[in-house]
């Protein structure tokens, strides 16, 4: 069963520092993919199970399950799923005055933009909920706590 759930509310921008654009969570179907794209926020994506691949800054990269990465405003990409494996995430997208000095603090950057992560079902878990709380009429609040929580892992 494949299951793609998202939102977007590019108008709540409660802080200028560091506001979420985006979120969601997708079961992907052999060898779906998305881009090249460029976008004019950060975005990063956390894989809870299979495989896929990126391509950015002329690279290709194989990616697993308890990997991630960050994909930086204004660099073109594109990413898909494994035709055999292919894989289940979860990402949200970000922006704000401050939002590369704060990632930077999870030793991320435009250019060492792949991280491991361990807590799997925790972030799968923190990032359905960022989704249920954000939107419309939703509760963006806890969706930015759900953000910075995230980082954490």
């Amino acid at each position: 069963m494949f299951v793609h759930r998202y939102s977007i509310n590019k108008d709540f921008n409660i802080n200028p520092s560091l506001f979420l654009v985006q979120c969601g969570f997708e079961d992907c179907a052999p060898g779906h993919g998305f881009g090249p794209v460029i976008r004019d926020h950060n975005l990063i994506h956390f894989i809870y199970a299979g495989k896929g691949y990126l391509e950015i800054f002329d690279n290709k990269v194989s990616l697993n399950a308890g990997q991630g990465f960050l994909i930086p405003t204004g660099v073109s990409a594109k990413y898909y799923a494994d035709d055999s494996d292919p894989w289940e995430y979860g990402w949200f997208g970000y922006s704000g005055e401050y939002s590369n000095m704060i990632i930077s603090y999870r030793g991320l950057s435009a250019f060492n933009n792949l991280f491991n992560f361990t807590s799997i079902g925790k972030t799968k878990k923190c990032i359905e909920e960022m989704v249920e709380y954000y939107g419309e009429h939703g509760n963006d609040f806890m969706a930015i706590s759900k953000m910075y929580e995230s980082f954490s892992y």
